[in-house]
């Protein structure tokens, strides 16, 4: 009833989705620290894009201009992420990261009305021609050169170099995380569209980009994933030492805050809540306790962010391997290359996983088998 009232008798919303678009690009002030309007545009997309999508009232998909309006959000937000300034910055990560969120939850949306499937449709092969997923994946995950590491290299090795709990690096890490995370996401339900549409061409340009020799961007995404480096720098230090009681901890752990599909088994500290443990009184268990908590907050953040992204590239792997082999039968007559001829390489990815979870650093986290030993370490080495 609210929306119908926001519409008025612009039943497909046009000018809502207009006007909205318009808040959408409006660039943040530099001195405003308070949420800017297009984050609150995303949370509200965000918010609404799953519920009653086989309705034409759905608030998302109106500013989304899934209705069938030619200013809209998707074209906003194509706009904002083709900046590597907008991904990469401080003060903008977060709002890249949930604009990348929401090219894959157009992607993942089913059950539509016919109108706007059909706009959805429209999109997917828009970002197609554009060749979105191929420059956006090699965007992040490759190099111009060898003296020019890519974007999650960097992000990866800033989590090393972090000394500073309060520094806003890792958070502005974590958001680029998982911007990646929801990219390969997206390209694997892409990979599955284009399989199941027959479009072999277009599926193997896709993962060409990530398998074609001589540095193959998935193998160097694995090595370059943060596995391990969830306790480096102050954090690490911090969350070991003046922890508070266990009850005091029980009663003040909330949910982490996010997509529920991300974030649903992390749990941060509500620290006014705890503080409200100690009383008004300023003392050094107090201190200390709402020390920790900061540092165990960033912590979890941190863990999270690393396990979207492992969790997105075995997505996306999976769904190479699998949609590959229905790519090769269903075009092997047509003498379409197979795919799995890219057996090397497939292989050494497969090693390379082993390397990652049998180094040294990671023992620990292998319980039972942390046993296992490889020699004088030859197979590191290898």
């Amino acid at each position: 009833d609210c929306l119908r009232l926001l519409c008025g008798t612009d039943v497909c919303g046009i000018r809502l989705s207009r006007s909205f678009s318009r808040g959408l690009s409006e660039p943040p002030r530099e001195d405003s620290s308070t949420c800017h309007l297009s984050d609150v545009i995303l949370d509200m997309i965000l918010n609404n894009i799953g519920q009653h999508t086989e309705s034409s009232l759905n608030l998302s998909l109106m500013m989304l201009g899934l209705n069938g309006s030619k200013q809209n959000c998707l074209n906003v937000i194509l706009d904002l992420i083709n900046s590597s300034h907008f991904i990469l910055s401080r003060k903008t990560s977060s709002s890249a990261s949930k604009c990348f969120e929401i090219v894959f939850r157009v992607c993942e949306l089913t059950s539509l009305s016919p109108p706007v499937q059909s706009q959805r449709e429209l999109f997917l092969e828009k970002i197609r021609k554009i060749g979105f997923w191929e420059a956006q994946i090699f965007r992040f995950l490759g190099t111009s050169g060898p003296l020019s590491p890519s974007i999650l290299h960097e992000v990866s090795l800033s989590y090393h170099s972090e000394h500073d709990s309060e520094s806003l690096a890792p958070r502005r890490g974590n958001n680029v995380l998982h911007s990646i995370s929801w990219l390969l996401k997206g390209a694997a339900i892409e990979l599955r569209a284009l399989a199941e549409l027959n479009r072999p061409s277009q599926f193997i340009s896709l993962v060409d980009t990530l398998l074609s020799p001589p540095l193959p961007l998935l193998q160097n995404a694995l090595l370059d994933l943060p596995l391990g480096q969830s306790r480096c720098g102050a954090v690490g230090q911090i969350i070991h030492n003046d922890i508070p009681s266990k009850d005091i901890v029980d009663a003040s752990s909330v949910p982490l805050p996010g997509p529920v599909d991300v974030c649903s088994n992390f749990h941060v500290i509500d620290i006014e809540k705890m503080q409200g443990h100690f009383g008004d009184e300023y003392s050094l268990a107090k201190e200390r306790a709402t020390k920790w908590a900061h540092a165990w907050n960033k912590f979890v953040s941190r863990v999270c962010a690393f396990s979207h992204i492992s969790e997105a590239w075995s997505d996306f792997t999976m769904a190479m391997l699998i949609f590959s082999r229905l790519v090769s039968r269903t075009n092997e007559h047509n003498g379409i290359i197979n795919m799995l001829g890219k057996s090397r390489v497939v292989t050494e990815i497969l090693c390379t996983t082993l390397l990652r979870l049998t180094h040294s650093g990671h023992l620990k986290a292998l319980g039972p088998y942390a046993h296992i030993s490889c020699g004088n370490n030859s197979f590191y080495e290898g």
